[in-house]
């Protein structure tokens, strides 16, 4: 079966906004690591990608973590077009 667990952060600090999000989009796999992972973070947190993938990449273990740029995110049924955000 396929879990599938998602998640947004508005968090102006990357690393906190990298780490809410994973965090609450684990729960949802309960307890198991992620196989694969997609982050989407917008332009307002360009300068702080690398903080994010390095963030995010050690909490995958083996899995796979894959990511873009966005001018909006998208998540938890809402969308951020402008100002920080991750998804």
């Amino acid at each position: 079966m396929i879990k599938i667990g998602s998640a947004i952060s508005t968090n102006e600090n990357p690393v906190e906004a990298a780490n809410e999000v994973f965090d609450r989009a684990i729960a949802a796999l309960e307890g198991n690591s992620p196989d694969l992972a997609f982050v989407f973070v917008s332009w307002a947190h360009g300068p702080g990608v690398d903080e994010i993938v390095s963030t995010l990449a050690p909490r995958m273990g083996d899995g796979i973590l894959l990511g873009c740029t966005t001018q909006a995110t998208i998540g938890e049924e809402r969308e951020v077009e402008e100002g920080p955000a991750v998804g």
